[in-house]
């Protein structure tokens, strides 16, 4: 169980012996053929209906991958459930996740969010092969760039039903992100997954359909380029613009027709420009929020424009920027040709560039420049460098 789904098709086949599942707990009277149910439910990727027994424990591994546009997901996941009473049991989730996505995210491993959850089962007919449960499951900021990096809480309702051979489940649910360092809203998201799986023999076929409420925009700036490239799950972005013109439009365009769109508190019609918005010298923050149709699950993105005039001394810096430096950090020294009487001054807008010193000479000047260790996602940002915007990213760490 994910605190957001995705909403595409996933197919899972697994076998049982790929699949382990140890039940420690005492001896119940319910009939093999239910209990059989309840293991091979814990396969799919859905949310399971049937809780364990009192004092029963569970731990179950599941294997797993998933191809979305370009980025390709896989890992492990190893789950603990124990029973408290018949009906109400506590489970707790550690993924190991492996991401592969487009520059500048590239690919990232590590420990994914783990989970805590409460579930309680009100029916659980085993006879009849039915079941319907509700709960709360509370997800941890990840470890790793392979996770997700907030808290997030998620309900969820789930229907279980056996029909013939034929296994189906129905999980609904509704999931809060809370707010980050590099988003400053709630996120919130509606979803439903229907499960159907069949076993043969050792092997359970699993076909899962989970569909959300789609709030993923792209947008286009009027001046300057996005960085990185836009994506729909990268929610901060920078641009550089160098002008006399001190205003830029933002076009977005939402990938629901749907949707509705507010660039800095006005909305703004899918493919059509905003209001002209003004910039000042350094840093300009721009906040593109995007809301489903059911008015619930939004999605906010964070455009910082740095934003300075031409300069009136024709400099020349070696290198012309700073791109993909190594995720360690380090030292960069920049060469800035310079005509006598043109000062070289340098402004950073972010902790993790720092200006070491300036060595000025006959025609040239040194720069030094110190980039910290990365330990998260693809970074950029704009210094003020001898009156210009000079870019500087950095890969993915850890």
């Amino acid at each position: 169980m994910s605190a957001v789904r995705r909403a595409v098709p996933k197919l899972l086949v697994a076998g049982l012996a790929a699949c382990p599942a140890i039940l420690l707990g005492p001896a119940s009277a319910a009939d093999d053929a239910g209990r059989v149910d309840e293991v091979l439910q814990e396969l799919f990727l859905g949310e399971p209906a049937y809780p364990q027994d009192a004092l029963e424990l569970q731990v179950t591994s599941v294997l797993g991958g998933a191809q979305t546009g370009d980025t390709t997901t896989a890992g492990a996941r190893l789950r603990v459930e124990l029973g408290l009473t018949d009906r109400f049991q506590i489970a707790a989730e550690a993924p190991y996740a492996w991401v592969s996505a487009p520059p500048p995210m590239a690919r990232r491993t590590g420990v994914g969010s783990a989970e805590l959850e409460a579930m309680y089962t009100p029916l659980n007919n085993r006879r009849l092969g039915a079941a319907v449960s509700a709960g709360l499951a509370l997800a941890f900021p990840s470890v790793s760039a392979a996770g997700k990096d907030s808290w997030s809480v998620e309900a969820f309702a789930t229907a279980y039903k056996v029909l013939g051979r034929v296994h189906a489940n129905l999980t609904v649910s509704a999931a809060l992100a809370l707010p980050t360092a590099a988003r400053a809203e709630r996120e919130r998201s509606l979803d439903a997954a229907v499960s159907v799986f069949m076993p043969l023999g050792a092997w359970v076929p699993v076909l899962e359909l989970a569909a959300s409420s789609s709030a993923d925009p792209s947008a286009v700036l009027s001046a300057g380029t996005l960085a990185p490239p836009f994506a729909s799950g990268t929610l901060s972005y920078t641009a550089s613009i160098v002008s006399n013109t001190n205003t830029v439009t933002v076009t977005p365009t939402a990938a629901d027709a749907t949707a509705t769109i507010k660039v800095n508190g006005s909305t703004v019609a899918s493919g059509a420009a905003s209001a002209p918005i003004t910039l000042n010298v350094g840093s300009n923050p721009i906040a593109v929020v995007v809301t489903a149709q059911n008015g619930v699950t939004t999605k906010t993105y964070t455009i910082d424009v740095s934003y300075s005039l031409p300069s009136a001394c024709p400099y020349a810096l070696s290198p012309p920027d700073v791109p993909n430096f190594s995720k360690a950090g380090g030292a960069v020294v920049v060469t800035v040709t310079v005509p006598a009487g043109c000062p070289v001054t340098v402004t950073s807008f972010q902790p993790w560039v720092t200006v070491n010193g300036i060595t000025p000479g006959p025609s040239t000047t040194t720069v030094s420049l110190q980039i910290a260790p990365n330990p998260g996602p693809a970074r950029a940002t704009s210094i003020v460098l001898a009156e210009r915007l000079y870019l500087i990213t950095q890969a993915a760490g850890p």
